[in-house]
């Protein structure tokens, strides 16, 4: 709908998140620097937490994407394993290998062998978890567990923990002394400016083939600071939620109401700070 309306060539916000459309600002290169350099010299754990929708899925991603040039790389999507055997299953399944119903202990040895059984040209396997704040302590010791795999000294399975805030509270919990010792490095997504977020939105919409002059008149713009807020747009890079675009249109089609154009934005439009 939008979409025609502002001669848009694609959804600049799409549903499922696309880690080609990630954009950098601030601060976030250097922390995603500090998490690659860990992940791809094997010094230990990297830990990535954010508030919900702050782009950490999008980022998972796109570190998967791109250290995988010399690593074999697995993305969970979810955290919602229950018991180590479902974790280990599925990263049996994200190296290509069947699994059968094993005990525990067999399924340990079939990753082992897998892991071990790479080509010589691997370092190893970039295992990221998203949604870690959902996992049990059972299941992060088992995480901690694959770490030790090694070659000659050489680190065999690189962890990228990805989840909410409430996963650093998790990981200082005493009962994962072990698994807390090893990470070595820990960036935190954060909220985007006023301007950082007009800068977002310009960019989602060359992202999707559109003009930002024609899309962010001055109308808009006035609507938007009037309200106080900008329409659900994203926080942190990443966010793939669409703007409500309809409320704020200046046509014929879409009339100016002035201070009554965001009749019906969301509860869930976050302020600007």
């Amino acid at each position: 709908m939008y979409q025609t309306f502002f001669d848009l060539a694609r959804a600049p916000f799409p549903a499922s998140p696309d880690p080609a459309s990630l954009v950098i600002y601030g601060d976030l290169g250097d922390q995603l620097g500090e998490l690659a350099g860990c992940l791809t010299s094997g010094q230990g754990i990297a830990v990535l937490t954010g508030p919900p929708g702050s782009g950490k899925t999008l980022c998972t991603l796109a570190m998967t994407r791109d250290l995988t040039s010399s690593l074999v790389g697995i993305c969970l999507r979810t955290g919602q394993f229950n018991q180590p055997r479902e974790l280990l299953k599925s990263v049996l399944h994200g190296l290509g290998h069947p699994f059968r119903q094993q005990d525990d202990q067999d399924l340990r040895l079939a990753v082992a062998d897998a892991i071990h059984g790479l080509p010589s040209t691997s370092n190893g396997v970039l295992l990221a978890v998203d949604e870690a704040h959902r996992l049990g302590m059972p299941v992060l010791e088992e995480l901690r567990g694959l770490t030790n795999l090694d070659a000659n000294g050489r680190p065999l399975v690189r962890l990228l923990l990805a989840g909410q805030c409430d996963l650093e509270e998790k990981l200082a919990d005493p009962q994962l002394d072990g698994l807390y010792q090893r990470v070595r490095g820990q960036a935190r997504l954060q909220p985007l400016t006023r301007g950082e977020s007009q800068s977002y939105l310009k960019s989602r919409i060359r992202f999707a083939g559109g003009d930002p002059g024609s899309v962010m008149t001055e109308k808009r713009s006035s609507c938007w600071r009037s309200y106080g807020r900008i329409p659900p747009l994203p926080q942190p890079p990443g966010r793939c939620q669409s703007p409500t675009w309809s409320l704020v249109g200046d046509s014929p089609d879409h009339p100016w109401r002035g201070a009554r154009c965001p009749h019906r934005i969301p509860s869930t439009a976050v302020a600007l700070r």
